[in-house]
């Protein structure tokens, strides 16, 4: 089955013709290529590619063109927009409204949300636009309950509010299901900036290379042992087994004599 996109006003299903012999944007070489392309084209038959769109661009091109779109930047019912600088942009989302009561006796509300994955207190500024505080994360520690064990966090706020600790929960529960809020994914207990993440991140390599391993070793991708303490052992094993594979290399490389 073909499939094609039919030309604005016209009927045809040539998606190349607009019914007014005028080509689409696309095609129009000036909005893809600069004169030196041009040139090296018609001169060797060689199509160099362009420096401002390829194949992804082309129905971008065609869209502004069927829409008539004339403004790109946000005014009006479409939008150009960029995903990949999602990945550069810290996401802030409102977590909890906590009371607290400061020294004079009067009650002060602080908002915390989370801003690139840390707890921050957050404010607006004088212009209305949302100023967010990293808190300060003294301790992490988790909670027995009836199911299983829940974490949190307890962090400082500042000394306009008292500098009061208060106690901010890590794990989902039904209000956040019915905010549509995915807390575990938006507020990390140990968020990148900290200390501890420039000091635990370097061995996030390490510890997946082990569990690679631990895998590559598995006859059909099935357990060697039944139960988790069980599997631990298997898991502390391989990983002395490394160990002391490790050192013998460098032993041998580095022409070591072993201690008595």
């Amino acid at each position: 089955m073909r499939s094609c996109m039919r030309s604005p006003g016209t009927g045809t299903e040539n998606p190349w013709d607009t019914g007014d012999g005028d080509p689409w944007p696309a095609e129009k070489a000036g909005l893809r290529y600069r004169r030196t392309d041009l040139w090296i084209r018609e001169e060797t038959g060689i199509v160099p590619l362009s420096v401002s769109t390829d194949r992804i661009g082309v129905p971008a091109l065609r869209i502004a063109r069927a829409l008539a779109i004339e403004d790109k930047a946000g005014n009006g019912t479409v939008v150009e927009v960029y995903p990949a600088a999602a990945f550069y942009v810290a996401k802030a989302v409102d977590l909890d409204d906590v009371p607290v009561q400061l020294p004079d006796g009067t009650t002060r509300v602080a908002h915390i949300a989370a801003c690139g994955g840390a707890a921050s207190l957050k404010e607006l500024t004088e212009t209305g636009e949302p100023h967010y505080e990293p808190l300060s994360c003294g301790r992490l520690q988790r909670h027995e309950d009836k199911a299983a064990y829940r974490w949190h966090g307890y962090y400082r706020l500042p000394e306009e509010y008292g500098g009061r600790v208060i106690s901010v929960r890590h794990h989902q529960n039904a209000d956040d299901d019915r905010r549509e809020l995915n807390r575990t994914e938006n507020l990390r207990p140990i968020p990148e900036g900290s200390k501890d993440f420039a000091r635990l991140h370097v061995l996030r390599r390490d510890a997946e290379s082990i569990n690679r391993g631990v895998e590559d070793s598995l006859f059909i991708n099935r357990a060697t042992a039944k139960g988790w303490r069980r599997q631990m052992v298997d898991l502390l094993g391989h990983a002395r087994l490394v160990n002391a594979i490790t050192l013998a290399r460098c032993r041998a490389r580095e022409r070591l004599v072993p201690a008595a």
